[in-house]
């Protein structure tokens, strides 16, 4: 090779290094490709193909870091669940729960979308939660509504003197009178709190005091005589080994529901407690005369009993959940059931024209057997003994007298 050429593949050599071609490219290499024109141009070719495909690299790079869209459609991001809301958004899929989606149209059900299952809907009574403590909130899903059921044992301090408390629906706790104050010029009235007793002073005999007598049916049978103001008790009859549930009083007849395996309607002769008649009727435990000369008991149902017959009629439910404590009475027309509940004690009141019965709220006591009304003023006497008054209008209850023993059921001697 003459010096002109070996200077010329020199310099085309040098060239292509400073061009940045491959730098393991000998001279020799070079030369003994078909021509030295040729050869740089084969290896500009491939180093322009080296080019392409570092190119190509830094696209993908650009991709997996910028990132393709993850999404394209709101399609593409459909999770399968009914409930939820797919959206593509620029960061990705977003499947948002709608609870209102899951809305099955019943009053009752908490209806929540839960992401990857869909739809729950659980009955709660917290659907109908009122924000008043003493009160026992249920959901009814027959009629789709609500029912706050007085509790007023909640509301009880524990003191007997200072009053009876009871829960209001609408406010809550609320305190009542005083026990024993009978507010009457001849009575010295005064509250033990030790044995939870009234204890009244009288003057004058208590001529101030209103002429009212009960009669109970008391725990062993007896038939006594009661003054609700005092608590004193007079004797009437013996017991005669059966226990009253109650005792009613249709004109001059005296009725009695007795203790059994199975209930009887008792006729008694009147002051005694011998039998003239009975009649087997329903497992009652309440019974009073109605102002359509026709008798009533209850237990959880409502009954109207021919007084010569026994036949019975059943005309209504008390709420559900509730049955018959051990007494009725009637205030006019107004017919009123004592009762028991999950709640404790409550005052219902019967309509005997629909045959559906209304919750008052609680009676204050507790545990009333007993429902007696002299001159318009219902009386209560409970389990523990204690004789009060109970207005069914504004559900205040006082207690004023203590009879220290139980009653199982009253009515107003004449």
């Amino acid at each position: 090779m003459s010096i002109v050429a070996r200077t010329a593949v020199g310099l085309s050599g040098l060239l292509l290094a400073a061009c940045g071609a491959r730098t393991t490219l000998s001279v020799d290499d070079a030369a003994t490709s078909a021509g030295g024109a040729t050869s740089a141009s084969a290896s500009s070719t491939s180093a322009g193909g080296g080019g392409e495909s570092a190119s190509s690299s830094s696209s993908s790079e650009a991709s997996s870091s910028t990132g393709m869209p993850p999404c394209l459609s709101d399609a593409e991001c459909d999770d399968g669940v009914a409930c939820t809301n797919d959206v593509c958004l620029p960061s990705g899929c977003s499947n948002m729960p709608d609870d209102a989606a899951c809305d099955d149209g019943v009053f009752c059900t908490i209806d929540v979308c839960q992401a990857g299952t869909g739809c729950e809907n659980t009955f709660s009574d917290s659907v109908c939660d009122d924000g008043i403590a003493c009160t026992a909130d249920t959901c009814d899903p027959a009629t789709d509504s609500c029912r706050h059921e007085a509790c007023d044992g909640m509301c009880n301090d524990g003191a007997f003197c200072n009053g009876v408390e009871r829960c209001d629906t609408m406010v809550g706790c609320v305190a009542g009178p005083p026990a024993c104050e009978l507010e009457a010029a001849c009575s010295n009235d005064s509250c033990n709190e030790a044995s939870q007793a009234c204890q009244h002073s009288l003057s004058g005999g208590g001529a101030c005091l209103p002429s009212v007598r009960l009669l109970g049916a008391a725990k062993g049978g007896e038939l006594i005589s009661i003054n609700p103001f005092t608590g004193s008790t007079t004797l009437i009859a013996a017991g005669a080994g059966v226990t009253h549930f109650d005792i009613a009083l249709l004109g001059s007849r005296w009725f009695a529901l007795d203790d059994g395996s199975n209930t009887r309607l008792v006729e008694l002769v009147p002051m005694t407690n011998q039998v003239k008649k009975s009649f087997f009727v329903p497992p009652s435990n309440s019974l009073s005369a109605g102002p359509d000369g026709k008798l009533y008991a209850a237990s959880d149902t409502v009954y109207r009993l021919d007084p010569d017959t026994g036949v019975s009629t059943a005309l209504g439910m008390l709420p559900p959940g509730y049955s018959s404590s051990g007494d009725i009475a009637f205030v006019g027309q107004r017919m009123f059931i004592s009762a028991d509940g999950s709640c404790g004690g409550g005052l219902v009141e019967f309509d005997l024209t629909t045959g559906t019965s209304t919750l008052l709220g609680g009676d204050g006591l507790g545990c009333v057997y007993g429902l007696a009304v002299a001159n318009g003023v219902m009386f209560i006497l409970n389990c523990d003994g204690n004789v009060g008054t109970f207005d069914p209008t504004t559900g205040v209850a006082q207690v004023l007298s203590s009879t220290h023993q139980t009653i199982y059921g009253a009515d107003t001697l004449p």
